[in-house]
């Protein structure tokens, strides 16, 4: 059973666990004993959370002690005396200057989290039909819904419960809040991709609602970037609410109700349940805690509680109902209403108290979950190459249509790229892309990506570029071209990837002659310059006259230079040199270096896929040092410190001595013996075989290249190439780790 994991809820499905229904039984609900018995929930709740000091807590507790004892013969007469009696108690009202709650159903569903998409469609729809049901008994109720995706997927599986959704949402008690298509990660996706969630989610609210939403509703999101204010309100939403900044460990968040201003100075007004949930079970307990941890008292008397079941769904309950509407105006308890919208709360709110509300510059930073930016790489991979993949498709599509002169013809390439977005924005929810969810939601991901959403936009694109070339061709009467496409603004003249079976290019010579001035690297590819305008294609035109780059081996080091760049590498990969040529800037800081390669340890507090803590930092390890274990292990201080300047002096000649120091001499200083710091265990990665296979991969004029492993282990290893271009100011690094080592990341 998803959600039921073995030894503890997040962890992974037992497939061995299962459940028996041993009994059931048959009763007839009596109206008079449930409306009692939520009287007596409801006072014990004011009892025990009400502080001692107040009479008020006392009324509550022999109240319901009053109610207990008149219990003698059930009767349905007895009883209604009996709620009488606290209905009496629970009309005792507040004065007018009370913080006013606005309690709004609310049922948090994760897209995939300890379950997969697919069982995530079912529980909307079991969520969402229990409150259907709830809101034709209760009229006031209303129940705030976030998520287009999963509206989507309703309206797919069972039509009918989005019927009665959409009738819901006429009569103002289903509302449909939020206005992005999923609940996604608030860091991690690009600014376009942010910008498409909010596209397409209000596009689905106007085509099936009839409205747009005004508050960008993200409550459980693991941070929240500064170009978000900007992006809502330019998406129609001005208001914002989430509550998962209550989590920071170090330092609380200092407001609930303030004015958060993005990078462009655009502002959002933004509340955090002051309840630090949005699955408040309703009772006077959270009621209370609302108005105790409401940090702007004296700035604002209004709050949100948002009540019901969440995470895996299920939502307000009943009991949840009945208690709040015996909380609405009760003395000693804040004013609880019901109804409304959550625009309704942000505009008054504005209205009223905007003037005296703080401001939050910049982004909004969870001091939690940080390891969720290292989990799961591979997901992070595909989301970021889909990105840039749509970004070419799209840019293809539209040079497409400016060669037709019109778009009506790419109605359905428009209509499947859409379909993409979907599936891709879905993927970006915030436990998939950060890599918090079970393995099995992981490993559907993935097959996502790979056999469905990178094969799709793969045949797009080259059925685009099919469609260009031949239009191209018809138009210049001849029989093939070979062009290059510029999707970004600007004009480029790079290097770029010759196809060895074209031969139509502007070069006067043959193609033998045009060879000469381009390159074949190792793996048999041929590289030449050449230049595209902006937002466009050309023909292939070689240029054979361009600054030629190097390189150059010195000693233990390799110099990669062009007419713009020096850059010098030792043989482990450490970056000890960038100079810009033209004003002699050096990029590299005194006694610094820059590509070192780094080991930490990987053991937090909670839970290894979200966090890693602070003191991770304390661990640092560098992987590109020269290290004598043998001298190193239970040997004295005095002995550490003659190895050190024993090491130092061997590296210092060939510019590695800044590695040894980086490594050891915090080690030395801190007087911390080597055999206390290393064991057994660990030593055999703390000392790696450094500059395995080092080699000059690619010598030049078009590309230079550098090519080293280092082991961090006995099955460990970082691969990496570090090469320049010609008249290219970029020093490009592809690297590859594979790091089998338990808890460590690299």
């Amino acid at each position: 059973m998803f959600g039921a994991g073995m030894n503890g809820m997040i962890n992974p499905p037992n497939p061995e666990q299962y459940y028996a229904i041993r009994r059931a039984e048959v009763a007839v609900f009596d109206v008079d004993v449930y409306s009692l018995l939520m009287d007596l929930r409801v006072l014990l709740s004011i009892a025990k959370s009400i502080p001692q000091t107040s009479h008020r807590a006392f009324e509550a507790l022999y109240k319901a002690n009053e109610i207990i004892n008149g219990c003698t013969t059930f009767s349905s007469e007895q009883l209604q005396v009996l709620h009488k009696s606290a209905t009496d108690f629970f009309q005792e009202t507040n004065g007018s200057a009370q913080l006013k709650i606005h309690a709004f159903g609310h049922c948090h569903i994760d897209c995939a989290w300890l379950w997969p998409y697919s069982e995530t469609i079912r529980k909307c729809a079991r969520s969402w039909a229990s409150q259907i049901l709830l809101m034709k008994k209760y009229s006031s109720y209303v129940f705030a819904c976030s998520q287009v995706q999963q509206l989507a997927w309703v309206k797919e599986h069972y039509p009918s419960l989005f019927d009665d959704i959409k009738e819901m949402v006429k009569s103002k008690q289903f509302l449909p809040v939020g206005g992005t298509w999923v609940e996604m990660d608030g860091n991690i996706p690009s600014g376009e991709a942010f910008v498409r969630q909010f596209l397409y989610g209000q596009e689905f609210f106007r085509k099936e609602f009839g409205l747009s939403s005004t508050v960008f509703w993200l409550p459980d999101t693991f941070g929240y970037s500064a170009q978000l204010p900007q992006i809502a309100v330019q998406a129609g939403m001005k208001y914002f609410l989430t509550q998962k900044i209550s989590w920071n460990l170090t330092n609380k968040f200092p407001h609930n109700t303030f004015m958060w201003e993005g990078l462009d100075g655009t502002s959002v007004l933004t509340h955090f349940p002051p309840a630090d949930t949005y699955g408040s079970d309703g009772s006077a307990a959270d009621v209370l805690k609302t108005e105790s941890q409401f940090k702007d008292k004296g700035r604002s008397r209004s709050a949100i509680l948002l009540f019901g079941h969440g995470d895996g769904g299920g939502g307000p309950t009943e009991d949840m109902l009945e208690s709040l509407k015996r909380l609405g105006d009760v003395d000693g308890i804040p004013k609880v209403t019901q109804g409304g919208s959550p625009q309704a709360f942000f505009q008054e709110v504005e209205d009223k108290d905007k003037s005296n509300l703080c401001a939050w510059k910049g982004e909004l930073y969870l001091e939690l979950h940080r390891g969720t930016y290292t989990t799961q790489a591979q997901i992070k991979k595909y989301n970021r190459q889909v990105e840039f993949l749509l970004h070419q498709v799209e840019f293809l599509l539209s040079l497409c249509a400016s060669q037709q002169g019109y778009v009506k013809g790419f109605s359905k390439e428009m209509s499947d790229l859409k379909t993409v977005w979907h599936k891709m924005l879905l993927n970006q929810f915030h436990d998939v892309l950060p890599g918090s969810s079970i393995e099995k939601v992981h490993v559907e991901v993935k097959e996502i990506y790979e056999k469905d959403i990178i094969p799709s936009l793969t045949l797009l694109q080259d059925d685009l570029l099919r469609r260009i070339v031949n239009k191209h061709s018809e138009k210049h009467n001849i029989e093939s071209s070979c062009l290059v496409f510029n999707s970004l603004a600007w004009e480029r003249r790079e290097v770029v990837n010759v196809p060895l079976s074209s031969s139509q290019t502007h070069s006067s010579h043959d193609k033998t002659d045009e060879l000469k001035s381009a390159q074949k690297l190792s793996n048999g590819d041929v590289i030449a310059m050449t230049q595209c305008p902006g937002v466009g294609y050309a023909e292939l035109a070689v240029i054979e006259e361009y600054d030629k780059v190097s390189v150059t081996e010195v000693g233990s080091t390799f110099v990669l230079e062009n007419a713009i760049v020096k850059a010098t590498v030792t043989s482990d990969g450490v970056v000890s040199s960038l100079l810009y040529k033209k004003t002699r800037r050096e990029a590299v800081a005194p006694s610094s270096v820059a590509n070192q390669m780094v080991i930490f340890d990987d053991v937090p507090l909670f839970w290894d896929a979200w966090d890693v803590m602070e003191y991770h930092l304390e661990t640092r390890f560098c992987v590109n040092v020269y290290i004598l274990y043998t001298v190193l292990l239970n040997c004295s201080h005095f002995q550490l410190c003659a190895a050190y300047h024993l090491i130092y002096k061997q590296f210092q000649a060939s510019g590695q001595a800044h590695s040894v120091s980086y490594c050891l001499l915090p080690i030395i200083q801190s007087n911390i013996f080597p055999s206390k710091l290393l064991n057994p265990t660990m030593y055999c990665f703390r000392c790696p075989l450094l500059g395995e296979c080092v080699s000059i991969q690619e010598r030049g004029p078009l590309r230079a290249a550098v090519s080293f492993t280092l082991r961090i282990s006995k099955d460990s290893t970082i691969n990496q190439v570090i090469s320049l271009e010609a008249e290219s100011p970029i020093l490009h690094f592809d690297t590859q780790v594979n790091n089998n080592i338990v808890q460590t990341f690299t």
